[in-house]
């Protein structure tokens, strides 16, 4: 959000106009990261127009910064009448351009404004001002916000996730001899992987299982005795040192002489993916019993019709009183009580025909196959045969 060729119809204190002949409202700001996944922005407001700061201290006006990240849709207004505003913003909700806008607004109502340092122009003139009319402002530069944690969050970037040569069930290897961080799956494991990690929602989880346990050991053989000297000049290496650089630290200091262990190090550097992971679960779930639920509400009976042999007066009224009476699951299995030679007439759908418990079993099934833990040993026993043994 940018204040450009806007037109007031009462003078404005800003460098882009001339309503003012001596009066400043001029803001500086910048960006300082505050570990890895905070960024901290200050601003130092500078203003001497008597007027200005009077309706400050008198609580009549304020100063406020608009910020705005149209590729996230971050947005935040900030309020203070303080000339110096700090404020953090987590690093995960912006990314590409940060907007800034900083201004004075009116908190009241003011009858009768006037400043002695208006130009000629506006002489012997006063103006009755609303709420939330703005008193000055500035176009602050735009901040370049990109993303200097991309390389953990981005696993195409610095890791490699390859199918090894082998149909063994073998656990997953780490290699750091390459360009890129590459992790090599079973055939089957990464058929899996292949088929399901282009999926949106499961992302966080493929970080969680993947990405991170490998961050983990990269940060672990770093911390030998010549892990840097062995790993300096691979690109993944670099690329991590960039990112750290950006955030004002040097990466092999933050790795040797941190208090954290490897792994609190991995999960701040990829924006805690264990709890992201955590959080999409119950979707997998909610989302069919949400679907369930809604469906079902109504006693499994979606609608009817109430057929009247005349001419109904308000339709609506006897829509409202019937579904008052019988809607809902509460109401089920009532006794309806038709006069005037009513007839009612349901459209249903049963739970075989909406397929709802088939629905719960391929939830299941897939979970057990991304796994591979058989059906039976997550709940699904309807292929598992028993045999009974009597103990004589």
């Amino acid at each position: 959000m940018n204040i450009t060729n806007r037109l007031f119809a009462y003078p404005v204190l800003s460098d882009e106009k001339a309503d003012y002949k001596e009066s400043i409202f001029n803001v500086d700001f910048e960006q300082v990261m505050q570990g890895v996944n905070s960024l901290q922005l200050n601003f130092d407001i500078a203003m001497n127009c008597r007027e200005l700061q009077e309706m400050i201290l008198n609580d009549q006006a304020e100063y406020v910064i608009h910020l705005e990240c149209t590729t996230t849709a971050y947005r935040e207004v900030l309020h203070s009448v303080s000339k110096h505003i700090e404020h953090i913003i987590p690093i995960s909700r912006v990314n590409g351009t940060l907007d800034a806008v900083a201004f004075v607004i009116l908190k009241k109502r003011v009858s009768k404004f006037y400043s002695s340092d208006w130009v000629e122009d506006f002489d012997g003139m006063t103006f009755d001002l609303f709420q939330g009319s703005i008193l000055a402002y500035q176009n602050l530069t735009s901040l370049d916000i990109t993303k200097d944690y991309e390389e953990f969050t981005n696993a195409g970037s610095i890791f490699s996730i390859y199918k090894r040569i082998t149909d063994e069930d073998k656990p997953a290897e780490i290699m750091l001899d390459s360009a890129k961080i590459r992790i090599g799956l079973s055939s089957h494991d990464y058929d899996v992987y292949s088929v399901y990690s282009a999926k949106t929602e499961l992302q966080s989880l493929f970080h969680s299982m993947l990405i991170l346990p490998a961050l983990v050991y990269v940060f672990e053989e770093l911390k030998q005795d010549d892990g840097e000297e062995t790993y300096h000049n691979k690109e993944w290496f670099l690329a991590l040192e960039k990112s750290y650089a950006k955030r004002g630290m040097r990466f092999m200091d933050e790795v040797l002489n941190s208090e954290k262990t490897s792994y609190q190090l991995a999960q701040e550097a990829m924006e805690l993916p264990l709890t992201k992971a955590l959080n999409q679960i119950p979707v997998f779930f909610d989302t069919t019993e949400e679907d369930g639920a809604k469906f079902f509400a109504n006693g499994a009976t979606p609608g009817g019709i109430l057929e009247h042999p005349g001419t109904v007066k308000d339709p609506q009224r006897v829509r409202d009183s019937w579904t008052s009476a019988f809607g809902g699951s509460s109401n089920a299995n009532k006794v309806a009580v038709l006069e005037e030679g009513m007839k009612y007439t349901p459209i249903s759908i049963s739970p075989e025909q909406a397929q709802f418990l088939e629905t719960r079993k391929f939830q299941i099934n897939e979970i057990a196959r991304i796994f591979r833990v058989p059906p039976h040993m997550v709940g699904d026993l309807e292929k598992k045969n028993f045999i009974q043994q009597s103990v004589k």
